[in-house]
């Protein structure tokens, strides 16, 4: 078959713009698409990835908390600008993802792994609070889960009027609050701060510092009997009381009083009438601070036997006859004999007030 020239340059030209064609599409075969303006916005569970592709795609996100991934998000809607939101996710957290993206034609594009870190919105977690005192300072330590500056408001009341800060972000604290009054009650509440201003701030708590003071001693009175002294006493703190006593300032018998009180009374009995005791008190507050006193001295009453009187003696060449009254009733002996020594004995064993007792 013979073709005409127009014909066959027709047919040239025709053959020509379909190899360019063939060309074009075979170019655009392994053109892999191209991943762009990569874009991420966390909050604390959830993050959203924004990118653009040079051609049409669909996408495929792969993500997880290693490169191992194990989770994916995927669009098989063909576009240059897509979007994916991840949620669920835990607060704080670093995450891995890969992009994967497939134009018309099957070309591929995975991106090298990639991390994003969901937001901190939680404030530091305390821990390990420890406070050790002294008469006149405070020092607090404890722990935080994340570094965090430290902050502590105090006080006598929750009201606070003082403020002790730490400006560094660690995660073991310690505050020295000093020049405080001794055995007194703190108010006291702490804050700590993360590197995001995420703040934890304790409820209201309190510490006391030590009692280095022994109790005072006052208003001492002594009331005695024949036989018993009752000791009355304040102490300007709750206190307990001990009482040595004796013959002589080294004592022999003790009295005691475990009670924490301010107001005392201590009782000694089966004493010796009109007899000098030495004694010495003890005071201990609860943080077992004592005041001992010097030595002290009391007496016993001395309580007088029936009052003899108009004694008369009336003799014989044999015989003796004594009478005489007392001024209460009373039982009556007589020891007599030629000498001091005596070795009779004569009794009376009623209880009168006239009496006679016959010598012979």
């Amino acid at each position: 078959m013979i073709f005409s020239k127009s014909i066959q340059t027709h047919f040239i030209s025709g053959i020509l713009t379909l190899l360019v064609g063939i060309s074009a599409i075979g170019n655009s075969a392994i053109a892999q698409p191209v991943v762009s303006n990569v874009d991420i916005v966390t909050t604390d569970s959830s993050a959203t990835i924004a990118f653009d592709t040079d051609v049409a795609t669909t996408a495929l996100i792969d993500y997880g908390l290693t490169t191992g991934y194990g989770s994916k998000d995927s669009s098989i809607v063909f576009a240059t600008s897509h979007s994916f939101l991840i949620d669920s996710l835990a607060e704080n957290t670093l995450y891995h993802f890969q992009i994967t993206v497939d134009d018309v034609l099957l070309n591929q594009t995975v991106t090298p792994d990639s991390t994003f870190m969901t937001n901190d919105v939680t404030g530091p977690q305390i821990s390990n609070l420890m406070i050790v005192t002294t008469d006149s300072s405070a020092t607090l330590t404890f722990d935080t889960d994340e570094p965090a500056t430290s902050v502590i408001d105090w006080g006598l009341s929750a009201a606070y009027d003082s403020t002790q800060a730490d400006t560094n972000l660690v995660t073991s604290h310690s505050i020295v609050l000093d020049s405080l009054a001794e055995n007194t009650l703190y108010h006291f509440a702490l804050t700590v701060e993360d590197s995001l201003s995420n703040q934890t701030i304790t409820a209201d708590s309190t510490f006391r510092t030590d009692d280095v003071t022994a109790p005072v001693i006052s208003n001492l009175v002594i009331v005695t009997t024949d036989s018993s002294a009752t000791l009355t006493f304040d102490t300007d703190e709750p206190a307990t009381s001990v009482i040595d006593y004796g013959l002589t300032a080294a004592y022999d018998s003790t009295q005691s009083d475990t009670n924490l009180v301010t107001s005392h009374t201590v009782v000694v009995d089966s004493l010796l009438s009109g007899t000098e005791y030495h004694f010495a008190l003890t005071v201990a507050d609860s943080s077992a601070n004592q005041t001992v006193t010097s030595d002290s001295t009391f007496m016993t009453d001395d309580v007088p036997g029936p009052q003899i009187s108009n004694l008369i003696i009336v003799t014989t060449d044999s015989s003796a006859t004594l009478t005489f009254d007392t001024d209460e009733p009373a039982t009556s002996v007589i020891d007599w004999g030629l000498s001091a020594s005596y070795d009779s004995t004569q009794a009376d064993t009623n209880l009168v007030t006239s009496h006679t007792i016959v010598l012979d």
